[in-house]
């Protein structure tokens, strides 16, 4: 048997692993899976995830070991399996996959991807105007943003759902988000950093836009939406248990 990076814990034994691609069988029947490691990022982030299944036989692991370090930011539990073949036979595909998430029951009908377009085309639209309206209304970027929530600025937070995870200390994206919800601040992903980029007016991608407090020429658009992010919050269920 090939070993496996002490870096891929829990690891869990033969019987456990069998209980464990079960359940991910089951979730992925209940339409209650999501798939990838961005996917797996993307569902602990917006509070989806009732658990997280890892590969240990990942190339790098590394590219996997910011959910851990997310899963206890979230009080979600997490298990490595040794094949990320297995996992992926699990999980309905043919090829390997190396990380998954278990939603909760609640989570099924989060996803409803008319609402998402719709949302994504309105901020979009919404940045742009404000880009050339009142470009101080807006902060760009993770380090601006980070600065301006941990000064109390931020009415609401839009990230790219393909933002990416650094390994820590450097995971400044898992920072914003641990931040937003001490603060009790909304956010939510809704598009690619091309598109934030572009809707921002630069020839670069963007991971993160904040929305600044304060009065604008776009109060009741900006509310409206507000109270749609807000209302995409999911709650905690425990509905899948190991």
């Amino acid at each position: 048997m090939d070993e496996v990076s002490p870096k891929a814990y829990p690891l869990a034994d033969a019987s456990l692993t069998i209980k464990i691609l079960n359940l991910v069988q089951q979730a992925l029947s209940y339409g209650q899976l999501k798939k990838g490691a961005n996917e797996a990022t993307k569902s602990l982030n917006r509070g989806l995830s009732e658990f997280i299944v890892m590969a240990a036989d990942t190339q790098p692991l590394e590219i996997l070991l910011h959910l851990p370090l997310l899963c206890e930011d979230k009080n979600v539990p997490y298990v490595f399996v040794r094949s990320k073949q297995a996992l992926g036979r699990a999980c309905g595909v043919s090829r390997p996959v190396v990380a998954c998430s278990v939603l909760s029951e609640e989570c099924k009908c989060i996803a409803d991807l008319t609402v998402t377009k719709k949302l994504c085309n309105e901020l979009l639209t919404l940045i742009r105007q404000m880009y050339f309206a009142e470009r101080n209304m807006l902060f760009i970027g993770l380090t601006d943003v980070i600065s301006s929530l941990e000064r109390n600025l931020v009415e609401f937070i839009i990230l790219a759902e393909n933002a990416t995870h650094l390994m820590a200390p450097l995971d400044f994206l898992a920072r914003l988000t641990k931040l937003a919800e001490t603060k009790e601040i909304p956010y939510v992903y809704v598009c690619k950093k091309e598109q934030l980029g572009q809707a921002c007016y630069v020839s670069t991608d963007i991971s993160v836009v904040a929305i600044k407090i304060g009065s604008s020429y776009f109060s009741e658009k900006l509310k409206d939406i507000k109270h749609t992010i807000m209302s995409m919050t999911p709650r905690k269920s425990s509905t899948i248990t190991l």
